[in-house]
């Protein structure tokens, strides 16, 4: 009997055993098979921009202009844009191309009445090549797919007006793109709506709202940020507080008196005077420095005659020279900045 008990035990803890061992088999087999990490924005942009670099240079293209990237219903998107100015930045960085400034190649756009889906044609590639006087176009298309952006970039050779090269990437549409395009992720996941209840079914409290913070707008052009930091009302007066930063070479910059301000009457306003770090303008100048390369400047302009009732400015324009020239009055690059919807608080 003792020793019936006894092989009764045995089984039951081989048993046991072999159990636990099929149970943590299958719980390795359940774990993910992919667990690469995410590639960052950073790293892809390095990687395109590396690709079109190549091409260029190894099909002996020196002078290129970059388009804005647009979606496949030929629209600029935000997306599209913040892509150019990178590509333009990153290609001129690689040292070995002369890139054209953006502002350039969308001022011969509008001149020649073309849009950005026209430009990768061969007669129309072959013109703006003869006008700018570059080798190559860039242009390109952004899909998005799902939680991903596909990115596809021509190279057009404006000689032949024939595809020279392409490449292409895809970017996860995650926090730090979104924080750049306000693709606006779900917080619990694709499709998915934010529960109502607990999982006792006790509903869930409202959140406390947030203190309202102050909110920034930063644009990029010319190799320059602008950092809109706020515009405050003061009676009839409008002043826009910003910061602005050289990201190149050391050079000149100028902002215009012809800058405007147009609040939700759809009143324009002009400048009463203009300061860029230690210098002053007015409606009838500008004002005009020297910046170091990397070194934030803080920079004022104050609008005059603005309407009482204005809530917001619907929309702010700064018209900005630059030059890298050591003569201050010479060679000089126009470009425009631009600021929408900017709540006024007094």
């Amino acid at each position: 009997m003792k020793k019936r008990i006894f092989i009764s035990v045995i089984l039951a803890l081989v048993l046991i055993t072999n159990i636990s061992a099929q149970k943590s088999k299958s719980n390795k087999n359940e774990q993910p098979a992919n667990t690469t990490p995410q590639i960052s924005l950073e790293q892809r942009l390095s990687e395109l921009s590396k690709e079109i670099s190549d091409e260029l240079t190894g099909n002996q293209k020196t002078t290129v202009a970059v388009a804005e990237f647009v979606d496949l219903d030929g629209r600029v998107t935000p997306f599209g844009k913040f892509l150019a100015e990178e590509l333009v930045t990153r290609l001129y960085k690689t040292k070995k191309l002369k890139v054209i400034e953006r502002q350039r190649l969308d001022k011969v756009i509008t001149e020649q009445k073309l849009n950005l889906t026209e430009i990768i044609e061969a007669s129309s590639a072959k013109r703006i090549g003869r006008i700018l006087g570059v080798d190559a176009i860039v242009a390109g298309t952004i899909s998005e797919l799902g939680n991903n952006f596909r990115i596809n970039a021509r190279i057009i050779n404006t000689e032949t007006g024939e595809l020279l090269a392409a490449a292409g990437a895809t970017i996860v549409k995650d926090q730090e793109v979104c924080s750049l395009i306000n693709c606006g992720l779900k917080p619990i996941g694709v499709g998915r709506t934010t529960p109502s209840s607990t999982s006792n079914n006790q509903p869930i409290p409202s959140p406390t709202p947030k203190p309202v913070t102050s909110q920034t707008w930063i644009k990029e052009s010319n190799f320059y940020t602008f950092e809109l930091k706020k515009c405050k009302s003061s009676g009839a007066s409008v002043i826009c507080d910003f910061i602005v930063t050289n990201t190149d070479q050391n050079r000149w910059l100028a902002i215009h008196g012809d800058s405007k301000m147009f609040d939700d009457f759809s009143n324009q306003s002009d400048p009463a005077s203009i300061f860029l770090g230690d210098q002053e303008g007015s409606s009838w100048g500008w004002a005009k420095k020297f910046l170091i390369g990397g070194i934030q400047i803080p920079a004022r302009i104050v609008f005059n005659k603005v309407s009482t009732n204005a809530t917001k400015i619907v929309l702010l324009q700064f018209h900005c020279d630059t030059s890298s020239s050591s003569d201050a009055g010479s060679n000089y690059t126009h470009f425009n900045i631009e600021f929408k919807n900017i709540p006024l608080r007094d």
